[in-house]
């Protein structure tokens, strides 16, 4: 008797137990959903609710603005036959010697910055047959595989933010599915001691490095607060928690560490120590003023 009656009070604590962490669970859960920084993104998403957006919207009826815009998609198609024809699938042309360049913040590889970059523009710009040619590369032929360090920050907003918005225009989930290849090969910048991560990362080793430029190798305040939104969208579009849960670790870093008493930010952080860089160095320019726009 004595034993069943123990069992009973241990069952009813357990129980007591069981329904207190459901109940701090759902605190938590209800914790996140209403933070800014992390709600919005974790909310399910009809992706067959996104449609290819109508270019025809919006379109003028005075003569001197059309003129205007059909100027500009000239300029815009002398730009890409230009690039197609001299420099197709490298990073860049120079437009001068006519040759493809690769050997820039974008790697070694021919990874087609230009072409993914431009690609919304040529859809809204209603370039058909040029918008096909690049989706029929990137869906066949597309590989990030440089072999040299390529730049975490101008991967994110260029690869990364472009193929996200190419979905939100066309409704084509291939661009999803890039955008999560390409942020995952980029996840290993963020393995450093604050979470902080590094601004170079070779995809074909998971190597990381910071610019010796920076400060003797520190990170720079503006590449490393500019990655939420593209990150945070990527988990809102794939209902993959890691690229949300890498950037919130950024943030929640930069909101706790010390800062002076003016509450000053410095341009570049050291992403082992999380302290800043001893040149203290501040400024509204490139170096910071892109970190202001998100946080």
């Amino acid at each position: 008797e004595y034993v069943a009656s123990q069992e009973k009070i241990l069952d009813a604590a357990s129980n007591i137990l069981a329904v207190a962490n459901e109940v701090e669970s759902a605190k938590l859960n209800q914790k996140i959903f209403n933070d800014p920084a992390r709600g919005p993104f974790l909310k399910e998403i009809n992706l067959n609710s996104i449609k290819p957006y109508d270019r025809t919207l919006g379109t003028p009826t005075d003569p001197e603005i059309l003129k205007k815009r059909e100027a500009i998609r000239e300029m815009t198609k002398h730009a890409w036959d230009g690039y197609e024809k001299y420099a197709w699938t490298f990073n860049e042309l120079r437009p001068i010697s006519k040759k493809g360049h690769s050997q820039s913040i974008f790697g070694s590889a021919k990874t087609g910055a230009t072409i993914i970059d431009a690609m919304d523009t040529l859809y809204l710009m209603g370039f058909e047959e040029e918008f096909d040619r690049a989706r029929t590369w990137l869906r066949d032929e597309f590989k990030f595989n440089s072999a040299t360090d390529v730049s975490v920050f101008e991967t994110n907003i260029r690869f990364i933010g472009g193929l996200e918005s190419l979905f939100y225009l066309t409704g084509d989930r291939m661009y999803i599915e890039k955008a999560k290849d390409i942020a995952s090969a980029l996840l290993p910048a963020f393995d450093t001691p604050t979470t902080l991560p590094m601004a170079l990362l070779n995809p074909s080793t998971g190597k990381k490095k910071n610019y010796q430029w920076a400060n003797a190798g520190c990170s720079v305040l503006s590449e490393v607060g500019t990655l939420h939104m593209e990150f945070a969208t990527l988990t809102h579009l794939t209902s993959d928690d890691r690229f949300l849960e890498k950037v919130i670790d950024v943030r929640d870093f930069l909101d706790k560490m010390e800062r002076p008493d003016n509450r000053i930010w410095y341009n570049y952080i050291n992403p082992s120590s999380g302290a800043f860089g001893s040149s203290k160095t501040a400024s509204v320019g490139a170096l910071v003023i892109l970190f202001m726009n998100i946080f």
